[in-house]
């Protein structure tokens, strides 16, 4: 019973065709611009597809991965998978890498940002770190100047309210 515009079920004929367990198989939907396998099962709201592995009752898996294993074999421990397509719905085992966890997130969308939300540059000289996460020194310089005159300001309403003679 097709659950979508875009389902169909592969068949075992189709050059696309993975099987996931004995006897079943999961459906996706090849775009042929991209080459991306599109996951039609469900998916997670930061848009990883999410199938059942048969390995317990309640096991759901992220979908690429099931795939990944299922064509190419196990993932180490302590190694993730990078869509190099981008495409976090997409399940074709060539359009994934094994990498570590810094490599996965040095190639995310936030690295390949060069500029900040204000378009100040993020190169060597404007770039600060704090936790593991960029900001700009620009923006920062700007802020605190602005937080400093706000509290300058609230200081003297809060002085010249203290003194007011009534």
């Amino acid at each position: 019973m097709p659950r979508g515009k875009y389902h169909r079920e592969p068949k075992s004929s189709d050059p696309s065709f993975v099987p996931m367990a004995p006897g079943r198989a999961v459906g996706h939907v090849v775009n042929t611009l991209t080459g991306c396998w599109e996951w039609c099962g469900s998916k997670d709201r930061k848009g990883y597809g999410h199938a059942y592995s048969g390995k317990h009752r309640s096991a759901n898996d992220a979908a690429h991965r099931l795939y990944y294993m299922t064509v190419k074999g196990d993932i180490p421990a302590g190694l993730q998978l990078d869509h190099l397509c981008r495409n976090r719905g997409c399940v074709n085992p060539d359009h994934l890498e094994i990498v570590t966890a810094q490599q996965n997130s040095s190639r995310g969308a936030w690295a390949m940002k060069t500029h900040c939300p204000s378009g100040h540059p993020y190169d060597e000289n404007n770039t600060t770190w704090y936790h593991n996460r960029r900001g700009c020194r620009i923006c920062q310089r700007r802020h605190k100047r602005t937080y400093k005159e706000a509290q300058k300001a609230a200081r003297a309403v809060r002085a010249a309210a203290h003194y007011q003679v009534t």
